[in-house]
C-alpha cells in the first residue's frame, strides 16, 4: 500500500496553493515526462487561482509548469508547442528573463539563420523590461550577443 504523501499516476492533491503536495506533483510529472499531467496539473492550478489582494497565489506554480512543460516538448521536438508554451510563460510574467531564454531556445533549435533576429528582438525586449544590476540582465545580454 503506498504512503499517502507518495504521488501516484494521475493523482492530484487537494491542498492549498504552494502546498508540498503540489510541488511533489509537479516534480512527478516532470521526472516522468508525461505531458498530460502537466497539462492537469496547469489546469488544477488555473482553476484555483483566485486572486488574494490583486495577487495571484498560484502564479509562481504556473510558471514553473509552463516552464517544465516547454522544456519536455523542446526535449521530445514538438517545437510549435513549445514556442506557445514560451510565449505564454512571457505574456504570464513579462519581467521574468526564463520565459525569454526558453523563446531563444526554441527559435535557435527550431531554425537558427532565420530565428536569429526574431531571438535578438525579444532579448531586446527582455532587457527593456529588467533591473540593469540584475544576474539575468547580464545572462540576457550573453545570450544576445552569440
Amino acid at each position: 500500500m503506498a504512503d499517502q504523501h507518495e504521488i501516484q499516476p494521475g493523482y492530484l492533491p487537494e491542498p492549498e496553493l504552494g502546498s508540498r503536495q503540489l510541488r511533489k506533483a509537479l516534480q512527478y510529472a516532470i521526472y516522468i515526462g508525461e505531458d498530460e499531467a502537466l497539462y492537469q496539473i496547469i489546469n488544477w492550478i488555473q482553476s484555483r487561482n483566485v486572486p488574494s489582494n490583486g495577487i495571484h497565489r498560484a502564479q509562481p506554480l504556473l510558471y514553473a509548469c509552463h516552464d517544465a512543460h516547454c522544456s519536455l516538448l523542446i526535449k521530445n521536438n514538438r517545437l510549435e508547442e513549445a514556442d506557445a508554451e514560451a510565449r505564454k510563460m512571457i505574456d504570464l510574467e513579462p519581467k521574468n528573463p526564463r520565459g525569454y531564454m526558453r523563446f531563444g531556445q526554441v527559435r535557435k533549435t527550431w531554425n537558427a539563420s532565420a530565428a536569429r533576429d526574431e531571438v535578438v528582438e525579444c532579448y531586446n525586449k527582455a532587457l527593456q523590461r529588467m533591473d540593469v544590476l540584475s544576474a539575468e540582465y547580464r545572462c540576457i545580454l550573453k545570450l544576445r550577443d552569440e
